[in-house]
């Protein structure tokens, strides 16, 4: 998610404008599902039951990942994003 997303102007999801519905889609994205982990190609494979981008539903998403002191980190495989490409990261922290 964006940390810079606006909130709506009023407090219910049914009185929101179709700018902020279209602002606020784009700047989430969420799924669930199962995984599975191959720890010698250092990969997990995301199965999207749900997801806010319903092509994701029923694929397999493939994320490399690292383990450093108290944090894992997931990335993408290399992505095309508007003409650019990029590689997502998703950073979980340990707390003590």
């Amino acid at each position: 998610m964006r940390p810079d997303r606006f909130r709506f102007a009023l407090n219910n999801l049914a009185d929101a404008t179709p700018g902020e519905i279209k602002a606020g889609f784009e700047g989430y994205l969420a799924y669930c599902g199962s995984d599975e982990v191959d720890e010698a190609q250092r990969f997990i494979i995301h199965r999207p039951e749900l997801s806010s981008f319903p092509n994701w539903v029923e694929t397999d998403q493939n994320r490399c990942f690292e383990f450093t002191e108290n944090r894992l980190t997931l990335k993408t495989p290399p992505v095309t994003v508007m003409g650019a490409v990029e590689v997502h990261s998703l950073i979980w922290e340990r707390l003590q």
